[in-house]
């Protein structure tokens, strides 16, 4: 699941530390059937951790992009997400191994690939 939704993985880290990602999985495994791929696990972890209403900035922006990706391969074509923050600003701080302070706030869509390490 981390290497599939590796930039989620990355906020996580980023902002709680190491132990908050293992703890939010292993409470996700508890409480749900395994899947038989890895993207449908990918999918029910990201309905879950939405369900959660974690206080963690950028989460929304994070998870929309890790679904845009998921759908992407799957469907072999670009998705689009629409974003109140600049997500190539989120994206690059965060490949960096930061939380960005301040991404330009507006109106934002992203073109996600198949391809998707080429988005950023």
């Amino acid at each position: 699941m981390v290497q599939v939704l590796d930039v989620l993985t990355r906020l996580l880290l980023l902002h709680s530390g190491a132990d908050r990602p293992e703890a939010l999985l292993d409470d996700h495994f508890r409480r749900t059937t395994p899947r038989p791929f890895a993207s449908e696990e990918a999918r029910e972890f990201i309905a879950s951790l939405r369900r959660s209403h974690l206080d963690i900035p950028f989460l929304d922006e994070v998870l929309a992009y890790e679904e845009a990706r998921l759908r992407a391969l799957l469907e072999d074509r670009a998705q689009y997400v629409r974003s109140r923050f600049d997500p190539r600003a989120l994206l690059e701080a965060l490949a960096e191994g930061r939380i960005p302070s301040a991404p330009g706030s507006g109106d934002f869509e992203l073109e996600v690939s198949p391809e998707a390490d080429d988005d950023l």
